[in-house]
């Protein structure tokens, strides 16, 4: 369990929200940044895996074909937004609980893990395979979720070097 501020716990969840926030924005400004400078097409993976989400709630009956059309492109973003604060509120509890302590591990094991929550539903969902990519593509994909690592880890360590001062 979390240990408690001297606030009764606003200060973590400010310090958490703040991460998280941080952690989903980085990654998409750094994912701007490369198709900026690359000149690059946009990325139509959300898309895609919004597509392929909604494919299959439609085979339940769940949404008509016509809305799937003009809601994929939000429920692409939100998909990624969700991906990095459920990654955040993962790496926020296994900090809380004291592992791991050096703030380079910890932006690591934040790396791994939103690499892990972003990719692995596409690739179940058969939108990507990454044992197809080139090293061109493994470099676009890790560059995003290691500012996402980094910047939630170095947020985190605030929080921890607040909380026991």
């Amino acid at each position: 369990m979390r240990k408690s501020t001297t606030n009764g716990g606003a200060g973590a969840l400010v310090f958490d929200a703040a991460a998280e926030v941080i952690g989903t924005t980085v990654p998409n400004a750094v994912s701007l940044v490369d198709l900026t400078l690359h000149d690059w097409p946009a990325n139509k993976t959300p898309q895609e895996g919004a597509e392929a989400s909604a494919a299959i709630a439609e085979g339940a009956g769940r949404q008509p074909r016509n809305a799937r059309s003009q809601r994929l492109p939000g429920l692409g973003g939100l998909r990624g937004i969700a991906c990095g604060v459920g990654a955040g509120a993962v790496v926020g509890l296994v900090m809380s609980l004291g592992w791991p302590t050096r703030r380079s591990v910890r932006s690591v094991v934040a790396t791994i893990g939103a690499m892990v929550v972003a990719n692995a539903p596409l690739t179940m969902l058969r939108v990507h395979d990454p044992t197809t990519w080139t090293a061109e593509d493994w470099v676009t994909d890790v560059m995003p979720h290691l500012a996402y690592g980094a910047s939630m880890a170095a947020v985190l360590h605030r929080f921890t070097a607040s909380r026991n001062s």
